[in-house]
């Protein structure tokens, strides 16, 4: 039984162009909710049986001085963190990417702490090692924090005012550092060159 073809007298599709879906407003954190949903990520209150304590503070943290996608963060290796010369590198990302991240001396103080963290409960050292690991030492996913982080926001009842759908999200971290960093630069006049973990003030953190 041979194929047959068919043919159309006309294209069965709409000739006006779809128009794109409404983007979502990112949510920008003001200091207050940023100093609580770090404290409480670091307190006793937030208990969970397959994290070490203070990884989840550990984590938001990096994620947000550093302006990283929680992807980004939680895919460090030990070798991507160069404190020699102050700098981490992201490998891969998005749209295959890879770059290079300075930090300030804040920063450098920050991420010195959470290297000594790694440490304590004799975590693996070596260059290839995930920087992020849980109790039984696997390396620690995006799906396990965001949904500590929702619990995080439910309890400090973080929430939109502005009428948008979206609800605050890990991702809105980067969102609210890149603003704050453009603001200060604004303030200052000076040019908007350089990283937003860089120079950012963090010593309210």
């Amino acid at each position: 039984m041979g194929f047959r073809t068919w043919y159309i007298s006309c294209i069965p599709l709409s000739m006006e162009t779809p128009k794109h879906p409404k983007s979502e407003l990112p949510y920008i954190y003001t200091d207050e909710e940023l100093k609580r949903i770090f404290e409480y990520a670091g307190s006793d209150s937030l208990h969970t049986t397959s994290l070490y304590p203070g990884t989840l503070k550990y984590v938001l943290h990096m994620t947000y001085v550093m302006g990283l996608r929680i992807s980004e963060t939680l895919s460090l290796r030990v070798s991507n963190v160069n404190m020699k010369e102050s700098y981490i590198e992201i490998i891969d990302s998005k749209r295959h990417k890879s770059r290079l991240v300075p930090f300030n001396r804040q920063v450098y103080r920050l991420i010195t702490k959470r290297m000594r963290w790694r440490v304590l409960p004799g975590m693996a050292n070596d260059p290839d090692t995930p920087f992020w690991l849980n109790k039984r030492g696997i390396q620690l996913t995006a799906s396990t924090i965001k949904k500590h982080y929702a619990k995080i926001r439910i309890t400090l009842d973080i929430r939109r005012t502005d009428g948008e759908r979206m609800k605050p999200r890990i991702h809105d971290l980067r969102h609210t550092i890149a603003v704050r960093r453009l603001t200060q630069w604004y303030q200052e006049g000076v040019e908007c060159t350089g990283s937003a973990a860089h120079t950012i003030d963090l010593s309210w953190t």
